[in-house]
C-alpha cells in the first residue's frame, strides 16, 4: 500500500507559501508539494474535498504556464519533426472543444494524475496515445468494410447479470488476425492462420451481414487494399508499421488553461467488492478531484513516414488521426465527451520571429466531426446553477431566445462559480449525447 511521505510541518511553513508563487513548473508542484494533512503520527490522508481546493484556489494551475517556455518547446518540437520527416512531415492543427485530461489513470501520488513533460511540466500528448486513438478508428473503418460488426450485445449468464470476462468477439478475431504474420514460412502455422479465418467467416453476426470477409481466402485477406494499409501504417508482430506519430504539444499562441474537475463514484462498495454487493442509489458519493485543460487550447500534431519518399502511408495515417481526434477523442473520459477536438477558428500568431515551417499536409480533410461547430461567442442570462462539493451544474438562458443550455463546472473560465441571473458569454457546442452545452463560458459581471 502506498505509504505517503508529506513535507514536515515546519518545511512546508517555509516553503509553500513563497514556492508555490514561484514556481511554473507544475509537475514539479503536483509530485512535492500536495497539501497532505496529518492525522496521526505516522498516518497522512490528503482529502478529496482539499485537493480539489489546492488545484483550483492554492496551486492557481493558470500561472504555472510559462509562455516564453512554452514557445521554445513548441519551436524545438518543429525542428524535431523536420529532422525526422524534412519535406515529408505532415501537420496539422486543432483546438481542443472539451476538456482534456491524458494519463488519469497514471501512478500518481495524488490518485489522478495528467500527462506533462517531465522537464518543463507542461502539457504534452504521447505519440503511442495518438497512434492508439488513429489505430482504433481506422479498425473501425476496416471492420465495416469488410462485414465484420464492431459492436455486439453484452453477454450475459442465465441469471441475467453481465458476464466479467471479456468476450471473443469477431472484432478481437479480426485484430488477431491483423496482427499476426499472415504469410508464415511453416504449412503447420499457415494452416493454423486458415483456420483463425474460417472461425471467424463462420461465426453467426458475421456470416449474417454476408460481407466480403465471408468469401476471403487467405490470400485474398493478404491483398485487400484495406488490410494491407492498415498493416503497412501501425505493423503486426514482427513488423513495425511505416508511420512515425509523434507527441503534440500545446500551440504557443493559444490560451493554455487549468481546470480542476471531479468525477463521483456512485457505487464504491460495488466496486471494491467487484460487484458482490449490489449497486443502492443511496450509496455515499466519493468525489475524487482531478485536474483537466479547458476547451480552447490549440495542439499541434504530426506525423511523418519512416522512410523518405513514403509519403502515401503517412498522408493516411494523418487522416485518421485527425478524424480519431475529432470523433473518438484523446485521453480519459472520452466516453463521457472529453478528449474531443475540432476547428474552433483560426489560430492567430503573435507578432515576431517566425517558427521553422513545415510543408502543409497533401491530403484532403477527412470526413466532417459529427459535433456541431461553433460559431463564435454568444449571451445569455445564469438562469440556474448548482455550486457544492457533490455536483457543480446549471443551465444558460440565451440572449436569443433559444432553450435552456445546460453547463458544467469544467468548461467555466476562472475559478468563481456562476450564480442565479448572472450575465455570461459562452460558446455553443452539441455534445456527444446531442444535447447542447455551453463551453468556455466567461462571467460579464
Amino acid at each position: 500500500m502506498w505509504n505517503p511521505q508529506a513535507l514536515p510541518d515546519d518545511t512546508a511553513h517555509l516553503i509553500l507559501p513563497s514556492t508555490l508563487r514561484a514556481c511554473h513548473n507544475l509537475g514539479l508542484l503536483l509530485d512535492r508539494f500536495q497539501p497532505w494533512q496529518r492525522i496521526s503520527q505516522t498516518l497522512w490522508e490528503l482529502p478529496s474535498k482539499v485537493k480539489g481546493q489546492w488545484f483550483s484556489r492554492q496551486l492557481d494551475v493558470d500561472t504555472k504556464v510559462d509562455s516564453g517556455l512554452l514557445a521554445a518547446q513548441h519551436a524545438r518540437w518543429q525542428r524535431m519533426v523536420m529532422s525526422y520527416g524534412a519535406s515529408d512531415a505532415l501537420r496539422f492543427d486543432l483546438v481542443a472543444v472539451a476538456p482534456l485530461v491524458v494519463g488519469l489513470g497514471a501512478d500518481n501520488v495524488l490518485e489522478t494524475a495528467i500527462c506533462l513533460q517531465r522537464i518543463v511540466g507542461q502539457p504534452v500528448i504521447p505519440g503511442s496515445a495518438l497512434k492508439g486513438i488513429a489505430r482504433t478508428l481506422a479498425l473501425c473503418t476496416l471492420a465495416e468494410a469488410l462485414g465484420v460488426p464492431i459492436a455486439i450485445p453484452e453477454p450475459r449468464d442465465e441469471q441475467g447479470d453481465s458476464q466479467k470476462k471479456l468476450p471473443d468477439t469477431p472484432l478481437r478475431r479480426l485484430v488477431a488476425l491483423l496482427d499476426t504474420d499472415l504469410n508464415p514460412k511453416e504449412d503447420t502455422a499457415r494452416n493454423e492462420i486458415r483456420r483463425r479465418l474460417t472461425d471467424l467467416q463462420c461465426e453467426p453476426t458475421v456470416a449474417a451481414q454476408a460481407g466480403p470477409i465471408t468469401s476471403l481466402t487467405l490470400d485474398g485477406l493478404c491483398a485487400h487494399d484495406g488490410v494491407r494499409q492498415f498493416r503497412a501504417v501501425f505493423g503486426f508482430v514482427g513488423c513495425s508499421g511505416h508511420v512515425r506519430f509523434f507527441d503534440a504539444l500545446p500551440r504557443p499562441d493559444t490560451k493554455l488553461s487549468f481546470r480542476a474537475d471531479v468525477m463521483n463514484v456512485h457505487y464504491s462498495q460495488y466496486y471494491r467488492t467487484g460487484g458482490g454487493e449490489s449497486p443502492h442509489d443511496y450509496d455515499k458519493l466519493s468525489p475524487v478531484a482531478f485536474l483537466t485543460i479547458a476547451p480552447g487550447a490549440g495542439f499541434s500534431f504530426a506525423v511523418a513516414p519512416l522512410r523518405s519518399g513514403d509519403v502515401a502511408h503517412a498522408s493516411v495515417a494523418r487522416c485518421w488521426l485527425e478524424q480519431a481526434l475529432r470523433e473518438i477523442g484523446v485521453g480519459a473520459k472520452t466516453s463521457a465527451g472529453y478528449g474531443l477536438f475540432g476547428d474552433k477558428g483560426p489560430i492567430r500568431a503573435k507578432p515576431g520571429k517566425k517558427e521553422p515551417q513545415i510543408p502543409p499536409s497533401r491530403t484532403p480533410k477527412p470526413a466532417e466531426a459529427p459535433l456541431a461547430e461553433p460559431s463564435g461567442f454568444e449571451t445569455g442570462r445564469v438562469k440556474f446553477y448548482k455550486n457544492s462539493d457533490v455536483e457543480n451544474y446549471g443551465f444558460i438562458v440565451p440572449d436569443s431566445g433559444d432553450k435552456d443550455i445546460y453547463v458544467r463546472i469544467n468548461v467555466l473560465r476562472g475559478d468563481t462559480p456562476l450564480y442565479a441571473d448572472q450575465r455570461v458569454r459562452f460558446v455553443r457546442q452539441v455534445g456527444t449525447d446531442g444535447r447542447e452545452q455551453a463551453y468556455d463560458v466567461q462571467p460579464l459581471n
